[in-house]
């Protein structure tokens, strides 16, 4: 009893030794930095070659203390984090033909060729698994990692150190942790008939020209953005008593591949016979990555088939209406003008017809001419003409201006519809920065009076590329991935940036109409510019209103805050855009910094910005990004402890509130768990006044690093710090009337930064001897 009692006493006074003074990692004279770009091949063979997009970037330096070189050699690890853990590691028994010579104060980027070396040249003997068989990776020739999250490492020792057993850089700082991510969903249709089902009842589609075919763009099960794919596009008839999977057995009457966004416009003027009045067709679309992609490995379901949906074209005996005219009754087609008869066309059998591939560009397909996700309000609360009396019927309203809220309209084409309303395109007059710009607009049933006013209706504006159709409610923008964000928010930047004569309106001069997204590009944030794309417009009685993307850089972090903002009033002249706010659509995460730290930015899918990330303004210009974020540590540095002192396998997770208009400037105020230091059992902190400092020009308030600390200093610093904080001692650490209450004493100035988690702490007068409880 008296031994074991005289154990515990060493043991405590073991660990108050160790933070009497200030707790700090080992140095080494070498330090690794690893950044992993993705998207990650999950092919084991090739994750670190460039030739396949692995794209890591490793850089060593450090070095000799007296400036001669250093011979090193490297050791790779990669560690599946979640879901099923597994390690795959170099085998110590493998030593580099060649060293590795490090010059002091020179940093060194390894080339493929080392990282490979670091991992044995991926020669499976030069491996170790654990957790793990090689044939569990093992994927026709290749090796393919499953998904999940992973951690890769690399560890240097002194080339001739046998057996690997002296480090020389920090085994924890030289990782990063990225996510393997290949599964995505197939796409599914949208226009003209949408599901994921086979209907029992075949909706009958109305003849148009041109007949918008759409669907949806497929996604990962993670956040990873998808490569850029390319798409095939079938249709095929459906006999009597088949479904539309029978119909795929059958000879495509039409097949359209290598179309590079999800949509195509069939131009039934060009293709005159492949759809049939009161036929049923059968269509399906196939999603691929094409040939030269970067990351060739998506496995899609259904092997990328959407699922076969079929509709009617039109009602037997039915016509079509081409190029905006009238058709005649009676089962003619009328085009341009000529009418045919198209029962001949009709009765072919369309086994003896074959596929017809279309040869011209679809991606100068038509624009948008019938928006359907526009914000439907438009309200800016004008009042709308209270004279309420249509035009005459006669009325010829082409190239007449017409009134709609404070705006101008001139229809190039306008057609009255059997209800009165109209329908046709048009332009109306914008002067944002001082250049009237005429956009593109469309409408399909507005009223107008005998004034030439509008009095209800809606007038939308026109997309240049089908990619960026529908994107002018809120629901487009919270619907949408963090990745099929991203990659409408690239898309956009490239289309404004190939196109600025024409869509940023500093550039665009004369007359021609301007389709959308249009740049905004007299913004800035913190001095950094900042080009707002404006996605759609829509004009109404009542008002007029914008949509609005906008792009934050977070550089480090290899990423983007795509942030959308829907209902911002505009006048004819000028911008106003405090009246709308720009929000974080949804969850969007980040891994960043050499500890491999993990940040969420919360989204806003509801459109409340209560707990999500917004814009703030500053009068009518952008001010700084407001966010609301999670910030998770590396459970290498400190893990989360429960109420009885007991630590448990789970990283902790601050909440964070901060602002910052320069991502490599801010500081946040955050609330963290009680925690334990990873090494040092039984030793809690209950933090107090936390700050987590991201910036290299400021620190946080009262900022004070402990003693002897060798990081950086001054507002170099960067890391957690945690200016004040309560410490409980060990349970066994306590007086004999103490009850369960564990013993606590006050400490000040932790940080846990890439050095790792060092503090002053000191304690005093904290148990007298005379009734000290050690175990009995």
């Amino acid at each position: 009893m008296i031994k074991s009692s005289i154990f515990r006493l060493m043991t405590v006074l073991a660990l108050l030794t160790a933070f009497g003074g200030k707790a700090r990692s080992q140095t080494y004279p070498v330090t690794i930095r690893t950044t992993v770009i993705p998207p990650v091949s999950p092919f084991f063979d090739q994750m670190l070659s460039s030739i396949t997009g692995g794209r890591l970037l490793v850089v060593v330096s450090g070095g000799n203390p007296t400036g001669a070189p250093m011979q090193i050699k490297l050791v790779g690890t990669l560690e599946r984090l979640s879901p099923s853990p597994f390690t795959v590691s170099l085998s110590t028994s493998f030593q580099p033909t060649q060293p590795i010579n490090l010059q002091a104060g020179i940093p060194l980027t390894l080339s493929n060729d080392l990282l490979e070396q670091a991992f044995g040249n991926f020669t499976p003997n030069n491996l170790v698994f654990q957790d793990i068989s090689l044939n569990d990776l093992r994927d026709g020739l290749n090796y393919k990692l499953p998904e999940g999250t992973y951690r890769v490492c690399f560890t240097a020792y002194l080339y001739n150190d046998i057996g690997y057993v002296r480090p020389i850089s920090d085994p924890n700082t030289g990782c990063s942790i990225f996510s393997i991510c290949y599964k995505a969903s197939a796409p599914q249709f949208l226009q003209p008939v949408s599901g994921v089902d086979i209907a029992t009842d075949v909706n009958v589609v109305n003849p148009a020209y041109p007949l918008i075919f759409s669907w949806t763009t497929p996604h990962y099960t993670c956040a990873s953005a998808l490569p850029l794919l390319s798409y095939t596009f079938e249709i095929h008839q459906v006999f009597p008593g088949q479904t539309p999977t029978d119909a795929m057995n059958n000879p495509p009457i039409f097949l359209k591949q290598g179309l590079p966004t999800t949509l195509f416009p069939l131009d039934t003027n060009v293709y005159r016979n492949v759809l049939q009045l009161g036929q049923i067709y059968a269509i399906r679309v196939r999603a691929a990555t094409p040939p030269g992609a970067v990351n060739t490995a998506v496995a899609f379901d259904n092997n990328g088939y959407s699922a076969p949906m079929a509709f009617q074209y039109g009602a037997p005996g039915g016509s079509i209406t081409r190029g905006g005219g009238s058709a005649p009754q009676g089962g003619a087609v009328t085009q341009g003008g000529n009418t045919q008869n198209s029962q001949t066309a009709q009765n072919q059998p369309p086994q003896n017809q074959p596929p017809q591939k279309d040869s011209t560009d679809s991606t100068k397909s038509p624009v948008n001419a019938n928006p359907t996700a526009f914000d439907s309000s438009a309200d800016c609360g004008l009042k709308p003409p209270s004279d309420s009396t249509p035009t005459a019927a006669n009325t010829n309203l082409q190239g007449t201006a017409l009134t709609i809220g404070d705006f101008k309209l001139t229809p190039t084409t306008i057609t009255r519809n059997n209800d009165s309303t109209y329908k046709g395109s048009g332009t109306i007059d914008w002067k944002p920065l001082g250049t009237t710009i005429k956009l593109a607009v469309v409408f399909s049933n507005i009223r107008v009076n005998k004034e030439n006013q509008v009095y209800s209706g809606l007038v939308t504006s026109s997309t240049a590329q089908p990619q960026f159709q529908g994107f002018g409610s809120w629901n487009s923008f919270a619907k949408s991935s963090g990745s099929q964000l991203d990659q409408l928010s690239g898309a956009v930047d490239n289309f404004l940036s190939n196109n600025k004569a024409a869509q940023v309106v500093s550039q665009i001069t004369g007359s021609t109409p301007v389709n959308f997204p249009i740049g905004i590009d007299n913004q800035s944030m913190g001095g950094t510019p900042v080009t707002l794309a404006v996605m759609s417009m829509t004009f109404s009685p009542k008002g007029a209103t914008m949509s609005i993307l906008c792009n934050i850089n977070i550089p480090e972090a290899n990423g983007w805050l795509s942030l959308a903002g829907t209902g911002f009033c505009i006048q004819p002249t000028g911008m106003k855009f405090s009246q709308g706010t720009l929000l974080l659509p949804t969850d969007r995460y980040f891994t960043f910094g050499s500890d491999g730290d993990s940040l969420v930015f919360q989204g806003s899918p509801n459109a409340d910005s209560a707990n999500g990330t917004y814009v703030s303004w500053a009068g009518d210009s952008l001010s700084a990004v407001v966010a609301h974020a999670r910030l998770s540590f590396p459970k290498s540095a400190i893990v989360r402890e429960d109420t009885a002192g007991n630590s448990l396998d789970s990283a902790v997770i601050a909440k964070l509130g901060f602002r910052f208009h320069q991502w490599d400037d801010w500081v946040a105020s955050i609330t963290l768990p009680r925690f334990q230091i990873v090494g040092v059992k039984g030793l809690s902190f209950l933090p107090d006044t936390i700050f987590y400092d991201h910036s290299g020009k400021s620190n946080a308030p009262g900022f004070k690093l402990p003693k002897n600390y060798t990081g950086f200093s001054g507002t170099d610093f960067e890391g957690l710090y945690v200016s004040d904080m309560k410490v409980l001692l060990p349970p066994d650490f306590k007086t004999f009337n103490q009850g369960k209450n564990r013993t606590a004493f006050e400490a000040k100035n932790l940080v846990i930064d890439s050095k790792g988690v060092s503090a002053d702490m000191i304690g005093t007068h904290i148990i007298d001897l005379s009734d000290g409880n050690l175990g009995g």
